[in-house]
């Protein structure tokens, strides 16, 4: 027979958890939790590892496609002895290229048409402007002339550079930033977080070689073949003093080596190293100015009266343009126009006269007029585009 109080006892035995059980079930809680803990920091630092790395790898991309997409078209739009690559060291390379065009009128072979520049950085770098290349040594002043086109206007080529400098905003001393600059104006940030390749310059220019085989090779300019500096030729210099000046148009490819960081240090830094080689397949090509900017106008117009009285036939004299047979030698023809001397607007035009070998054309003539009346004469050149030169006018000619 079992007791009440003895039924109760057992109830209360058998009721809640030991210490033992209790410590045993915290120990597991603890040691799962710290697992767990465990498991999502290192899944937290493989994201950021990731995210780094990314960082990295859009910087480093971000870098060399600045840098390549106006290094191509090196040389291109250059005129008359614009040099196409300026100068190239190290840590530095400035070179020609028509690649912004402001003018929204006569747009014709910029690579990007962008109006908001300012039209200084759309053209020619000018001798009023002149300074020096960054990071070049000694110090090399440019330009030492102004470059036009064959019509006498600016050339379009305008000047851009791109070199590496210490980044003063750390207290590393082997950071660097990478800075851009067209002509003379300000300079524009490209990216920091930057250091040296190891064992290799940030610049190597590839100089194209023929070996006494025939075959064609590469090698890298170093040593006293450094700086490359395109020069003119003048009288008086060493053989050795030429191959110096146009040394820079055997470039063929240029290649940047950079290693880019995430900008921290010891254990935490991450870096990421690049090396990509940029043809430039414009240098040292002669450059076809044809169809450019719009002609020259002729010179010299002069309209003279046939002697035959009544004849109605009027004579005309010009000096061909300044773009026929020389600048940028794409003048095809001449238009010649004529309208009442009453008149404000000129009708379709009268004639066309061909270009050809001739440097003073002479007693073209026109028939047509009415006697007595009074005529304005105009004269264009016009280039392959069909662009025309501004009008050359006799005005008032009395026909005969």
């Amino acid at each position: 027979m079992i007791t009440l109080g003895s039924a109760t006892g057992r109830i209360r035995n058998r009721s809640g958890f030991s210490l033992v059980e209790l410590l045993v079930t915290l120990i597991v809680l603890t040691m799962i939790m710290g697992t767990t803990v465990m498991f999502f920091q290192s899944q937290g630092k493989a994201f950021g590892n990731a995210g780094e790395k990314m960082d990295l790898l859009q910087n480093a991309r971000y870098t060399v496609t600045q840098v390549e997409r106006l290094l191509r078209t090196l040389g291109a739009g250059v005129t008359g002895q614009q040099p196409m690559l300026v100068y190239g060291a190290s840590n530095v390379v400035a070179f020609n290229t028509d690649f912004d065009e402001a003018d929204t009128t006569d747009y014709r072979w910029a690579v990007n048409f962008n109006p908001s520049i300012a039209t200084t950085e759309a053209v020619a770098w000018t001798v009023g402007t002149a300074g020096v290349i960054p990071n070049s040594s000694p110090g090399y002043t440019y330009p030492t002339q102004n470059y036009a086109q064959g019509n006498g206007a600016v050339s379009l080529a305008e000047t851009k550079i791109f070199w590496f400098a210490q980044d003063s905003t750390t207290t590393r001393t082997d950071d660097y930033i990478l800075w851009e600059r067209t002509n003379n104006a300000t300079p524009e940030f490209i990216a920091r977080n930057i250091l040296a390749y190891p064992g290799r310059p940030f610049l190597e220019f590839m100089l194209a070689r023929r070996l006494n085989t025939g075959a064609d090779t590469m090698l890298i300019a170093s040593g006293s073949l450094l700086p490359l500096k395109r020069l003119w030729p003048q009288a008086g210099w060493t053989p050795t003093d030429t191959a110096n000046a146009v040394r820079p148009d055997s470039v063929r490819a240029i290649r940047i080596n950079i290693r880019v960081t995430n900008g921290k240090t010891g254990t935490d830094e991450r870096t990421r190293d690049f090396s990509p080689m940029i043809q430039v397949p414009n240098n040292g090509l002669p450059s076809p100015n044809v169809c450019g900017r719009s002609p020259f106008a002729p010179t010299a117009f002069t309209a003279y009266s046939d002697t035959a009285p009544g004849s109605g036939v009027v004579y005309f004299r010009w000096t061909r343009s300044p773009d026929h047979g020389g600048g940028e030698f794409d003048v095809r023809q001449y238009v010649l126009w004529r309208r009442d001397d009453t008149a404000t607007v000129w009708s379709d035009p009268l004639i066309l006269v061909k270009a050809d070998t001739t440097v003073t054309y002479d007693s073209v003539a026109v028939g047509g007029q009415v006697s007595g009346n009074a005529y304005d004469y105009a004269i264009a050149a016009q280039d392959c585009t069909p662009a025309v030169s501004t009008m050359l006018m006799v005005n008032g000619h009395l026909a005969p």
